[in-house]
This record gives structure tokens, C-alpha cells and sequence, in this order.
């Protein structure tokens, strides 16, 4: 598959000390739920406070992504289908994993909206 199939991103949003495993199980079920195969991730992306969280950063790379970390006020412009007042009191930003995505994303469109794995929220754009 070529870099330009590669045309999905995927946002993820997880408590602290979410273990690899279960990063990894989350992905693997998104992007069962969405139809879409790793190989056409281009990359992650997460919150700012998110860029020490050891299974996050862990999961990403055993899939071979690269993953961009957005500052909360960023992610607060951007529009979302949900907002969570537990996320915007721990994070400054009421979504993550869906603004993330977006941001990130070329055409900004949802493939996949905020899906809750757990501890684990992942979102997918194209």
C-alpha cells in the first residue's frame, strides 16, 4: 500500500496509565468498527498532556505511526459531535480524541466519531 493510500488518522484519548494492550485492543477494535485497515493510518494524533503517557506513545509505535500532540486551546476550536466535562476538567479541552483527528486530518471528516473502549476513547477522520 502507498503512502498516498495512507489517508486516515486516527485521535486517541486514554486515562492515565492505560497499559499498551489495551490501547492496542481499542485501535484494533475501532478500526474493525469503521471498516479500516492499519495500513491506511497515516498517523495519531492526542492532547498535549498526553505526550509522556507510556502505553499511548508504546501502541503508536508498534503500529509504526508518528503522532502529533495538540495544545487543549487548539483542540477547544475545533467543532466536535461530543463534549465531555470530565475530559475538559483533566485535559482544559472537552474532546480529544474527535478534535484531534480532525485537526489533524486532510478533509476533516469523520470516519469514525468518539467510540469509548474502556478507558480509551479513538475517533478516526480522513
Amino acid at each position: 500500500m502507498s503512502v498516498s493510500e495512507k489517508r486516515y488518522v486516527i485521535g486517541i484519548g486514554c486515562r492515565r496509565g492505560v497499559p499498551k494492550g489495551e490501547i492496542l485492543a481499542a485501535i484494533d477494535s475501532a478500526l474493525k468498527l469503521a471498516g479500516i485497515h492499519k495500513n491506511e493510518i497515516a498517523g495519531a494524533a492526542s492532547c498535549e498532556i498526553k505526550n509522556n503517557e507510556e502505553g499511548l506513545l508504546e501502541a503508536v509505535k508498534e503500529n509504526s505511526w508518528d503522532i502529533v500532540f495538540y495544545p487543549a486551546e487548539e483542540l477547544d476550536k475545533v467543532k466536535t459531535n461530543s463534549i465531555s466535562e470530565y475530559v475538559k476538567k483533566h485535559a482544559g479541552t472537552g474532546s480529544v480524541s474527535e478534535a484531534a483527528a480532525l485537526l489533524r486530518s486532510a478533509e476533516k471528516k469523520l470516519m469514525l466519531p468518539k467510540t469509548k473502549f474502556g478507558s480509551i476513547t479513538i475517533a478516526i477522520a480522513r
